[in-house]
């Protein structure tokens, strides 16, 4: 019997190098490729439908949450809309993101508590931790990876990453090594991309 293959779509919040941020978390969902598809043209018109424009280099409409609730620095957003009003679309935006995925995951670390660990155990980032949105990512990886499993899912999910996130590189080439050695655990992604929204709206 055919078991339903899994895509996963990622970003990241807060960056370690900048002194006001507290918190970094890695967050996404999953879904069938079906299901994404589904979710791409339902968001596509909800955004069209609300005055969003389209990327000039995509021809995708594209939303990004922090310049949509500041109102800066984002051209392809439709102007002058009230409090209210920029309520109402994320609250749909959000709806049509569970409906159409299966599966919400994240994970999330106090900066604080991080660079604790790595000052009682000053080679902890080099042979574990690495960069906190890298680790969290391969915690994310095992907790969706036993998810599927216990759902009757495949357990190989591919990922895309936001191409912002400042990690992905380290992130990357970890991944490339732990898929190499047969003794590490292989509950891990079954491939890994990054992409930018205007190209992968999820």
């Amino acid at each position: 019997m055919a078991v339903d293959k899994l895509e996963g779509y990622a970003d990241t919040s807060g960056h370690e190098d900048t002194v006001t941020e507290k918190i970094i978390t890695v967050n996404g969902c999953l879904s069938t490729p079906t299901k994404w598809a589904e979710f791409e043209n339902e968001w596509q018109d909800y955004l069209k439908g609300k005055g969003f424009k389209p990327d000039k280099t995509t021809g995708k409409y594209v939303f990004h949450t922090a310049p949509f609730w500041s109102q800066k620095g984002y051209e392809l957003m439709p102007q002058n809309l009230d409090e209210a009003g920029k309520q109402e679309i994320y609250n749909h935006l959000i709806g049509i993101i569970c409906k159409h995925t299966v599966f919400r995951f994240g994970y999330g670390v106090v900066l604080d508590d991080f660079r604790r660990i790595e000052s009682e155990f000053p080679h902890i980032r080099e042979t574990w931790l690495k960069k906190p949105g890298t680790r969290m990512s391969f915690l994310c990886f095992r907790l969706n990876s036993l998810w599927a499993e216990s759902n009757k899912y495949n357990p190989s999910i591919s990922y895309r990453f936001d191409r912002g996130d400042r990690f992905y590189g380290e992130l990357y080439s970890e991944w490339r090594r732990t898929t190499k050695d047969v003794s590490l655990d292989d509950r891990t992604a079954a491939n890994l991309s990054d992409g930018n929204k205007a190209q992968y709206i999820p």
